[in-house]
């Protein structure tokens, strides 16, 4: 009997130090936090969805919202902290380089004037060639719209 009820107490204070149930409910009692995203344009469901958990990415919530394969929208990787809208446009049917572009073609993209142009194509003339729209957009000081209408309208590779 004395036996029995040492490894009960043993058994006892094993669990009180390692209780799975414990941290399974301390886990359950955190409050989950949802956000509204209202995904827009060219997407098969748009609208919006109220159950998107907070730290969601951008990526993700788009997904939700049917995405087809030739739609562009900006910062896919971001987290999503805060209700939001995400506008998602369909890219053009032949876009041009960014790296090989023309004046002209540059100058269709909203918010690239003649000075914004003359940077691009110094850049490109030197050989540095962009690697991503974050670095158009970095070095002509672009607006997320101007990115967007870059990002339609063009491709870098």
């Amino acid at each position: 009997m004395k036996k029995v009820l040492i490894i009960l107490v043993i058994i006892f204070i094993l669990v009180l130090i390692y209780n799975p149930v414990k941290d399974v409910l301390v886990k359950e009692s955190e409050e989950i936090e949802f956000v509204e995203v209202n995904v827009v344009g060219y997407v098969a469901k748009p609208g919006t969805y109220e159950d998107i958990l907070v730290g969601t990415s951008r990526k993700e919530a788009v997904e939700m919202a049917g995405l087809y394969v030739d739609s562009v929208y900006l910062y896919p990787d971001e987290k999503i902290e805060e209700s939001v809208i995400i506008e998602v446009k369909q890219r053009v049917a032949n876009p041009f380089n960014i790296n090989y572009a023309t004046y002209e073609e540059l100058t269709s993209i909203t918010g690239i004037g003649e000075a914004k142009a003359n940077i691009i194509l110094s850049r490109i003339a030197s050989n540095n060639f962009f690697t991503s729209f974050e670095e158009l957009k970095e070095t002509c000081s672009l607006s997320d719209k101007s990115l967007l209408d870059a990002m339609v309208k063009a491709i870098i590779q």
